[in-house]
């Protein structure tokens, strides 16, 4: 070994992503793995969490500054070449020593071929009215097709259905993307004593939840995937200096309001010439979450 890393493959970019996709990747992983998250660790784990953060320190120290990326493309670029080749080479040897399939005899062939015209024949014999048997097949077909067109784009009923405004009570279970349950009204181990009761349109819930509760009638059940910005917001994102006073400073804390009107406390975590970045202080914050819900019962306004 050489000591070469791939640095791409240690921040989870590509050679396309931007700089601000490459920064928000860097301070993903180095929030992961900073000594303050990771003192409780058992050692051989807080040493490699050490060895990792300094991994992409060297990982982004190159990619963020555009002669040092140009250079190290290059050279990733050889280097992925030289392992193609490699890999084209390995595949290759292993295709000569693979025996080849004997093929069928010519009279083999037409001895299927045979058997297929004499099957084909005793159908025709079977189904002499196969002229008609066949259209009304695909009449059926093809009307059931237009009817389940129907039924699946059909507007639901508001009177019904859950609607802005209406009351609602729901059973539900929320996991992450990697299938951990973090709330649940059904699992006795979250503490929830009945169903979720809400109003849609008050506010109270995130966006992405509200609106896959819309539409949904008593009873039905309807899994839903909300991304992280329809739920507690992105974990990272970036303000004009402009918007904060003059002697803003890194650690501070700030309410700002979303692109849905909900405020949200964050910290500046870092400042350039004309850019602050600050970090969502919500622990949801940059998660995509999954529910399974239930509406339980519908009260609708008045």
């Amino acid at each position: 070994m050489d000591g070469w890393e791939d640095y791409y493959a240690l921040l989870g970019v590509d050679p396309n992503s931007s700089d601000d996709e490459i920064k928000n990747a860097y301070l993903y992983k180095a929030n992961i793995l900073h000594p303050d998250k990771t003192s409780k660790l058992r050692e051989n784990l807080r040493q490699k969490a050490e060895e990792g953060l300094k991994a992409i320190n060297r990982a982004y120290e190159v990619l963020k500054d555009e002669q040092k990326r140009t250079a190290y493309y290059s050279e990733w670029l050889t280097r992925n070449k030289q392992s193609k080749k490699s890999s084209n080479a390995s595949m290759g040897s292993k295709n000569k020593q693979a025996p080849r399939k004997k093929r069928k005899s010519k009279s083999t062939r037409l001895q299927k071929y045979d058997e297929y015209k004499g099957s084909l024949s005793n159908i025709r014999r079977r189904f002499p009215k196969s002229k008609i048997f066949i259209p009304a097949v695909l009449g059926i077909i093809i009307l059931g097709f237009i009817v389940g067109l129907s039924i699946a784009f059909w507007p639901p009923d508001p009177a019904t259905t859950a609607q802005d405004g209406d009351t609602v009570k729901v059973d539900y279970t929320g996991t992450l993307d990697d299938g951990t349950v973090f709330d649940s009204t059904i699992n006795a181990s979250f503490n929830h004593a009945e169903p979720l009761e809400f109003t849609i349109g008050a506010g109270n819930m995130i966006p992405g939840f509200e609106k896959g509760v819309i539409g949904m009638s008593v009873n039905e059940t309807k899994n839903i995937h909300i991304p992280a910005k329809e739920a507690y917001g992105q974990k990272y994102f970036e303000v004009d200096l402009d918007e904060l006073p003059e002697d803003t400073q890194v650690g501070e804390t700030f309410f700002k309001t979303d692109d849905y009107g909900r405020t949200i406390e964050a910290t500046v975590i870092n400042i350039s010439e004309s850019i602050a970045t600050l970090e969502n202080t919500e622990p949801m914050a940059g998660e995509n979450l999954n529910f399974e819900i239930t509406l339980v019962e519908l009260i609708k306004a008045e």
